[in-house]
């Protein structure tokens, strides 16, 4: 009881329920986002095995750098298109343009491993969050368990201070009754006179009786 600095030892049982409930959620939870996470990172790793478009994995196209970077390099596209269509030849401004599509593609690339490398990292802190989680989790249990050990022995205490008290509430009876009996001894008693039988009977005055009637 010390430990948890409890008013009583139910308050402390719905403080640790509550706890253990609340970090059991969290791990939960925790648990969820890293299956989630282990997926996509499973995904990407099977895309880039495969040969695959990473780009259509929504965590990676949706990252910021990924997104300027392909519409930047759709759009040199759309005009080497158009320039193309009108040029025969490679003029300068063609060839300048087929750089600018390459070095915009090699930026894209990049963005896309540092959007992988972000996804890595949020499956990290997703694993240490999980562990934490666990700990804190089996370290409210602990307290549980080590609680209701608690409560089994002073629920066992309790009933012997009851049966206790109440022995000595018996007891302490006993002592009262034998103590008034031990007064009531001691009380004086006299004998009153013994009563005489009067030797003469007396008949009914008759004219009494008549004068009260």
């Amino acid at each position: 009881m010390r430990k948890y600095n409890l008013l009583s030892l139910d308050t402390g049982k719905d403080m640790v329920t509550d706890a253990l409930r609340k970090a059991d959620a969290l791990s939960a939870s925790a648990n969820f986002d890293l299956l989630t996470i282990e997926g996509k990172i499973k995904q990407i790793d099977t895309y880039k095995a495969e040969g695959r478009n990473l780009l259509e994995i929504p965590q990676i196209s949706s990252n910021p750098t990924v997104a300027t970077l392909r519409a930047e390099k759709m759009r040199l596209e759309q005009e080497q298109n158009i320039q193309s269509e009108r040029y025969y030849e490679r003029p300068p401004t063609m060839v300048a343009l087929a750089n600018k599509i390459i070095i915009t593609e090699t930026d894209l690339n990049k963005a896309i491993e540092s959007a992988i490398a972000d996804q890595r990292a949020l499956l990290t802190e997703a694993i240490q969050r999980a562990r934490t989680y666990e700990e804190e989790y089996s370290r409210h249990e602990k307290a549980s368990l080590d609680l209701r050990d608690r409560s089994i022995e002073y629920n066992s205490i309790q009933q012997q201070r009851d049966a206790a008290r109440n022995s000595y509430n018996d007891i302490l009876k006993r002592l009262n009754d034998l103590k008034t009996r031990k007064n009531f001894e001691k009380v004086p008693v006299h004998l009153l006179d013994r009563a005489v039988i009067n030797p003469k009977q007396n008949a009914p005055n008759k004219d009494d009786i008549a004068r009260t009637g």
